[in-house]
């Protein structure tokens, strides 16, 4: 957990040390968000849901950071339930998630209605995910091997999505593959910040993709 400014307070939380000792009354101060470090897994019950918001603190974190080498957000394996993740009660709400410098997976059925950024990491769906907030990629720190997003299930955007690429691509390099669909998908909403001379190839067959390609006198191509 990261500490920011607020004093959210954990009564009972279900938290145990690496000696499986449980750990009580547990007090946390700060808008706090919840990291999941390099090679680290989280799992919840079947039926179980959180909702990541500032706006109601202090019982839930603002944040979710997904950092360093293979990180995984998930039910029990085998489970069977209606859990889901939720980034953000409502667009607009300021929360976030963050996957840097990982391969991150969620398994959980997925609403981003806050920020979603991704940086040199690839974050994989494996439930039916919907972006109404902003999905960020920075260019300049793309995966080395694979796409930024891999969704195995439906990936719906939004009405008020947005697709924002930050930083800046060498000329006449790529293509640059940002999203492999695999199910059912839409196209965002909004598209802001192509780097100049490439445009967004949105390809709709299955499986579709999303990529930067070098195209100077092209702004959106759909296949």
């Amino acid at each position: 957990m990261r500490d920011g400014g607020v004093a959210p307070s954990y009564a009972n939380p279900s938290i145990h040390d690496a000696w499986t000792t449980q750990i009580t009354n547990m007090v946390v101060t700060g808008n706090t968000a919840f990291r999941l470090p390099a090679n680290s897994i989280t799992y919840y019950g079947a039926s179980q849901s959180y909702l990541f918001d500032p706006n109601i603190s202090p019982t839930n974190f603002f944040r979710l950071e997904m950092v360093g080498g293979v990180t995984n957000y998930r039910t029990d394996e085998g489970a069977q339930g209606n859990g889901f993740l939720t980034i953000g009660s409502a667009p607009g709400s300021g929360a976030s998630m963050l996957c840097r410098d990982t391969k991150a997976t969620v398994n959980l059925p997925f609403t981003c209605n806050g920020e979603l950024s991704i940086v040199n990491s690839t974050l994989t769906f494996e439930s039916p995910a919907t972006l109404n907030g902003e999905l960020v990629i920075d260019v300049e720190k793309l995966p080395e091997n694979g796409p930024c997003l891999v969704a195995e299930n439906d990936f719906a955007f939004g009405p008020q999505s947005v697709l924002r690429f930050t930083g800046a691509l060498p000329k006449n390099a790529g293509p640059f593959i940002i999203a492999n669909l695999n199910g059912a998908a839409s196209r965002p909403a909004k598209i802001l910040g192509v780097p100049p001379d490439y445009a967004v190839k949105y390809d709709r067959e299955s499986p579709g993709s999303i990529s930067l390609v070098w195209a100077p006198s092209s702004f959106f191509m759909i296949k």
